[in-house]
């Protein structure tokens, strides 16, 4: 996790760059591939136990933001190339004396080759909804890599109205002149989980027009579809304002502190360096982490104002009061000439008075009109959402601590005799645990399946000139892996053991074939399994006399290994688990 963004970085920089290149270097079903992966990272990292219905982790979070990055960026390279597009067409349609209108028929053949991908996605969109809107939480990237999502997708939506997607009639009934209407991208991702509450509605075309024609037509009608989507959602994202579509997401810190934002850092400079008064600075904090740091500087000059005409809250509540009722009868606090931001918080608390501010009827200067005050309270509503998300979230680990205290402990003693390592050991540390085997000090035990797998990484590919690189190097090592052990055997070594997943030791590994059909759980299991064998707990043993003393468990055996997966899976079933290089320094070895 500690790495996402810097991989998200590269893969995003390797993934414009390949956008820019025409004809497009990867076809569309590569294109195709790569939208599901997404897909399915965004659908694989979902809480298994959520605490609320809108509830994601923050693997979820970071897989749906990159996600949504690549998608825009394939969005932006859609909008370009219309861009390009347009003045061709314009003029070919002035010298035809028709609409000015892109034909689906005109369009470049790259941009048919993205479409099929935007329109996936899209689909993707319209079936989860909750899982990005509201939006997660940016990555920070650098600036050349980093795209506004929904600022990108405003333009695409202003570019595509041009597209007439009329050119083939589509119909949504069955008819006998009619035949179904089948996309290539729909095929090929049928019964893909994570597309299947996307909607998918039957479309027909007349027998006798072109099919990819009316494929393209397609999928200019279901985005044209989604982009409206984006407009009536709960929280809209994009709206329609002075003749264009514009994005009216909410920023994540409506200054871009997340995304290294060098103007939004300047901004909050100049605010942190105004000479104000205590009581300025309580205001324009309450402001600050309400809305964010634009709306500071736009309602400043009234603040400012309000500061000057009411020196202390008390007096501001009277006033703010006085407005309401309409009822100015001390001419110190006539405020009509005064009137504070709409955008004012409705309730202050200070010292135990209640400060209630008004709403005006026109258009309060600086605010933008009625929608920008419907865009300060969508942000308002988003922010107090995660909070109140964030306290969940906290109320459910302080549970799950409370729930863990109040449960028995447990004590593990360590006394390594055996060592079991994975295949990776082998691979990357043979000379550790040939220090470890000549200490004389533990019993190294292999189990069967590590063996197996070191003879195929061994074999390597059918001709042996393919195998390059990194893959040749981990060939030769475990040649030399099978080399060691064989020839370890061979001499009866008493300090090396070799175990089946049932639990069988072997002296010899000239028979080394395993029949592992009907067990259950993959390789790391079987070596887990092998660990197991040596940790025989009996009640008898280990649960103490008096109920309230913890649970003490002696083991033996310690897993030598590197894999996150097989760790995790070690300690949950009481099983020590140590890396090698760590357990070499324990051991005070080599």
């Amino acid at each position: 996790m500690e790495t996402f963004p810097a991989v998200a970085e590269e893969v995003l920089r390797e993934f414009q760059v390949l956008l820019q290149h025409s004809p497009p270097p990867i076809g569309s079903t590569r294109m195709l591939q790569l939208v599901a992966i997404n897909m399915f990272a965004v659908y694989n990292s979902q809480p298994k136990e959520c605490i609320s219905e809108d509830c994601r982790s923050v693997i979820q979070e970071q897989a749906t933001a990159l996600g949504l990055s690549m998608f825009a960026l394939l969005v932006r390279r859609c909008t370009n190339l219309l861009r390009e597009c347009a003045p061709v067409q314009a003029q070919e349609m002035e010298q035809e004396d028709e609409e000015d209108d892109i034909k689906v028929s005109a369009l470049p053949q790259d941009l048919k080759e993205l479409l099929p991908s935007v329109k996936v996605w899209s689909d993707w969109m319209l079936g989860h909804p909750d899982t990005w809107n509201p939006p997660p939480t940016s990555l920070e990237l650098p600036k050349q890599v980093s795209v506004d999502v929904w600022a990108t997708l405003a333009d695409f939506c202003n570019i595509l109205t041009t597209v007439n997607q009329s050119e083939v009639p589509l119909y949504k009934d069955p008819d006998d002149d009619l035949a179904l209407l089948s996309l290539e991208e729909d095929r090929l991702l049928s019964g893909f989980v994570p597309l299947l509450v996307a909607p998918q509605e039957p479309c027909y075309v007349e027998r006798t027009s072109d099919k990819v024609i009316a494929a393209d037509c397609k999928r200019v009608t279901v985005l044209k579809y989604f982009l409206e989507a984006l407009c009536g959602q709960e929280e809209p994202l994009l709206a329609f304002k002075g003749g264009k579509y514009v994005s009216v997401a909410p920023v994540p810190d409506a200054m871009g502190k997340e995304m290294g934002s060098q103007e939004g850092k300047q901004l909050e400079d100049q605010v942190r360096d105004l000479d104000v008064c205590p009581l300025l600075e309580k205001v324009l904090e309450v402001f600050k982490l309400t809305y964010g740091i634009w709306e500071v500087l736009q309602v400043l000059p009234s603040v400012l104002t309000g500061m000057v005409l009411f020196p202390d809250l008390k007096s501001l509540g009277r006033a703010t009061k006085l407005q309401q009722n309409s009822a100015v009868t001390d001419p110190e606090l006539d405020t009509s000439q005064h009137r504070l931001p709409s955008c004012v918080p409705e309730i202050w608390k200070e010292d135990d008075v209640r400060i209630e501010a008004f709403e005006d009827d026109s258009e309060t200067e600086g605010s933008g009109g009625e929608m920008d005050i419907k865009e300060l309270r969508a942000k308002k509503q988003a922010l107090a959402r995660k909070v109140a998300e964030q306290q969940r979230r906290q109320d459910k680990i302080q549970a799950v601590l409370k729930d863990q205290s109040q449960m028995r402990q447990m004590e593990v003693e360590i006394r390594p005799v055996f060592l079991v390592p994975d295949t990776n050991g082998f691979i990357d540390h043979l000379s550790s645990l040939v220090t470890l085997l000549d200490c004389r000090k533990f019993i190294l035990v292999v189990p069967l399946i590590v063996i197996n797998e070191l003879d195929g990484l061994a074999k390597g590919p059918e001709m042996e000139h393919r195998a390059a690189g990194y893959a040749r190097q981990v060939q030769e090592r475990a040649r030399k892996s099978i080399e060691f052990l064989e020839e370890r055997f061979e001499s009866r070594d008493n300090c090396l053991r070799a175990l089946t997943s049932r639990g069988n030791e072997l002296e010899s590994i000239s028979f080394r074939s395993e029949d592992t059909t009907g067990q259950q759980g993959n390789n790391d299991d079987l070596i887990l399994s092998c660990c197991l064998h040596y940790c025989n707990d009996k009640a008898k043993d280990f649960m103490p006399s008096n109920k309230d003393d913890p649970i003490r468990l002696l083991r033996e055996v310690v897993l030598l290994t590197d894999d996150r997966n097989l760790r995790v899976k070690a300690l949950t079933r009481n099983v020590p688990v140590r890396d090698i290089p760590t357990f070499l320094k324990w051991a005070q070895e080599g």
